[in-house]
């Protein structure tokens, strides 16, 4: 195979990548690792732009980069998006941990042990939608890099590790900790023997010797400035106290239920994306360039449609250019309680790969063709915005096209004009399959009937034979979550107890009110998540972790929190201009809001009697 590369790659790679340090180089290996991607991805000829990116303060473990790839392959034009966390010098770890053990785990973590875990949420039958997620995480990751598919290419984003949560992502967010507990759980019960070997072993990153007692007074002496003296004495008059404790937190032995915990599950190591309608809206009004906008939404979904919401959105208002008008159809996806004829998930997947990807390479083929417009198949236009929860597409009916009533026969002239489409649709099958082999076997083949041809599947058949208008169970219910969360970052995983993850969490990112009003309720939606996630793999989390039990720990283990408080929140609130980016010392400036939010964790500590 030949390849066509730029130029100056050797060169740029190493040039551009490393502003963040100026003796930083990406190391031989990770450039390799490149390579080999690169390869595996069919790329025949292709582009590679690197961009350091600043941590801002928020990650201490690595120099952090975007390595976008674009170029062709066989079947095409193609574009590969990765994002690398590159590992920092020993020495900057001050031997309270090693750094190449550090970055193991999050390779072990994505290489062998999410492999399992998919496996046993597939073996279960857990439905796509309610599995646990990750990142795509590329097998060329090693001790030196970690390697990953660039998700802000796709919408994500990450919460400003200073700025609070709501309550809507802290749902989520337990949810999804409370799958990562769970899974650890299910493979106890399913693989015990590689749960004794493999998972029982982990431990926590930090090393407790001297180098972490005198970093821990350094951080608790950051925290504290702003408190005063009375207080401030109070607390350090704890220090020896707390230094053990949270050894023993982190540890296996201070509860008899553990299971593989996260070791640092905050919003900075998470990745969100919103999927609403308004968002979708507001990029689309900044797309067309409105200056100004009014919006007109209706919900049309009526009886038309039962897998998804419709609606009709009109934008009117004005550009550079004048007045303007967008109209807009918006499909979006409905959770159906027990609906087990197919998944809606997956059907909604199918339609977001035809607007975004086959229509695209169905038009590719028209052109090459020279067919003129009239002789095309038609299509609807679709907005950037589809995807997999929403299909965003252009109102057509505002064009005067209609939709023929589901209950009115069809003319001869509306069938043949159908069928003429419906001919260009499965002619374009064909075209696919001799022009792009490869891609048709890949991408066109494996595309498999939505239905599943079960008991449940004859028993409803029946059922419908039987009567003449189906109706949708009274128990539907329509799933309205705007926000997706992935967690990431699993570089300090370690075997302990799980409601370390949740109090960390919760503490990490929120505000002594939200705590007040949030804290039991987020206890018990976490109890709740994970017993309703582990009844997929017919496991009982109340057997595992009766709820009294449950309850007593968290509440005896609260005082894990002050502790990290004390010792971590000089490092969320590091001011972002901070010199030191990639240094675990205390020689840095801390942000303003570190006052108030290190005040509310004392007045939760002292209103608990632990102060």
């Amino acid at each position: 195979m030949q390849v066509e590369e730029i130029s100056n790659y050797e060169q740029g790679i190493n040039k551009c990548c490393y502003d963040c340090k100026s003796d930083s180089k990406l190391s031989p290996e990770v450039q390799k690792a490149i390579r080999y991607i690169i390869q595996n991805e069919g790329y025949m000829k292709y582009q590679i732009e690197t961009v350091a990116l600043s941590p801002n303060g928020s990650n201490y473990l690595a120099c952090l980069f975007e390595i976008n790839i674009t170029g062709h392959t066989k079947e095409g034009p193609k574009e590969t998006n990765l994002f690398i966390k590159h590992t920092i010098p020993k020495e900057n770890t001050h031997g309270m941990f090693e750094i190449d053990d550090v970055y193991m785990k999050e390779v072990n973590f994505y290489t062998n042990l999410n492999r399992l875990y998919e496996k046993l949420q597939e073996d279960a039958n857990v439905p796509c939608h309610r599995r646990f997620r990750t990142v795509k995480c590329y097998d060329e990751s090693n001790t030196d890099a970690i390697i990953m598919e660039n998700l802000t290419k796709k919408g994500y984003t990450v919460l400003n590790r200073m700025e609070t949560m709501s309550l809507e992502y802290a749902r989520l967010a337990i949810q999804e900790i409370a799958k990562f507990h769970a899974l650890s759980f299910a493979i106890q019960k399913k693989m015990p023997g590689y749960f004794e070997k493999n998972i029982v072993n982990q431990k926590y990153i930090i090393t407790f010797n001297d180098k972490w007692k005198q970093w821990a007074n350094q951080t608790i002496d950051c925290s504290l400035k702003y408190i005063d003296e009375d207080l401030r004495s109070k607390i350090k008059e704890m220090y020896p106290i707390l230094y053990e404790k949270f050894s023993k937190y982190t540890s296996s032995y201070m509860s008899s239920v553990n299971c593989l915990c996260h070791g640092d599950y905050r919003p900075n190591n998470m990745m969100a994306k919103e999927n609403n309608i308004q968002q979708s809206i507001r990029n689309i009004c900044e797309k067309e360039r409105f200056i100004e906008s009014k919006l007109f939404i209706r919900n049309v979904t009526g009886d038309n449609n039962f897998m998804g919401e419709l609606y009709e959105i009109d934008i009117e208002g004005t550009t550079t250019d004048g007045p303007k008008t967008k109209n807009i159809f918006i499909k979006r996806i409905v959770d159906i309680e027990g609906f087990k004829v197919y998944s809606i998930p997956e059907v909604f997947a199918k339609e977001e790969f035809v607007y975004n990807e086959l229509l695209k390479a169905y038009n590719e083929l028209e052109d090459e063709a020279n067919i003129p417009d009239e002789e095309r198949l038609n299509t609807v236009m679709s907005f950037d915005e589809t995807s997999s929860e929403a299909i965003v597409l252009e109102n057509i009916k505002k064009n005067g096209y209609l939709q023929t009533h589901k209950f009115d026969a069809m003319s001869l002239e509306i069938a043949e004009k159908s069928i003429e489409q419906l001919a260009k649709f499965h002619g374009l099958s064909f075209v696919l399959e001799h022009k792009r082999p490869t891609y048709f076997q890949k991408r066109i083949k494996t595309i498999k009937q939505s239905f599943v041809y079960d008991t449940y599947w004859d028993e409803l058949a029946e059922k419908f034979t039987n009567i003449s208008i189906a109706e949708l169970d009274d128990d539907m219910k329509d799933r309205d979550e705007s926000l997706h969360v992935i967690p990431i970052d699993f570089q300090q995983i370690y075997f302990g107890n799980p409601i370390i993850d949740l109090i960390y969490f919760i503490y990490a990112s929120s505000e002594r009110e939200f705590r007040k009003t949030y804290r039991n309720h987020l206890k018990d939606y976490y109890y709740d998540s994970i017993d309703m996630f582990l009844k997929h793999f017919k496991m009982d989390f109340k057997c595992i972790y009766p709820k009294d039990e449950f309850d007593k720990c968290f509440n005896e283990c609260l005082d894990y929190a002050l502790m990290f408080c004390l010792y971590m929140y000089p490092f969320l609130f590091s001011a972002e201009d901070s010199e030191k980016t990639d240094d675990i010392n205390c020689n840095f400036r801390v942000d303003v809001r570190l006052k108030d939010r290190i005040k509310g964790v004392l007045e939760d500590f002292i209103d608990l009697g632990i102060i």
